[in-house]
């Protein structure tokens, strides 16, 4: 899977923003947490999300690998829905 547009990530006050950069992207700027710009980071390119789950396990040692599992695939399923990944 893979992100279909390209995104810059921008910190604002403790905050992250994806912007996108593509002209034909059809959303707006998103908000999101620390671990969901790590997840889009990973997508840039072509990945498993396996892949997602074992560089974030890496990443959160102090997180169990169910949670972190559990908001990846919830995250996942957020970008498909808004139809912004290639799966």
């Amino acid at each position: 899977m893979k992100l279909k547009y390209r995104f810059e990530i921008i910190e604002l006050e403790d905050e992250y923003k994806a912007v996108p950069i593509d002209e034909t992207c059809p959303c707006g700027i998103l908000s999101m947490n620390e671990s969901a710009v790590e997840i889009f980071k990973l997508l840039g390119s072509e990945t498993e999300i396996s892949i997602v789950i074992a560089d974030l396990t890496k990443r959160y040692p102090n997180e169990s690998e169910d949670i972190i599992r559990e908001f990846v695939e919830k995250t996942l399923d957020i970008l498909k829905k808004a139809e912004l990944i290639l799966a």
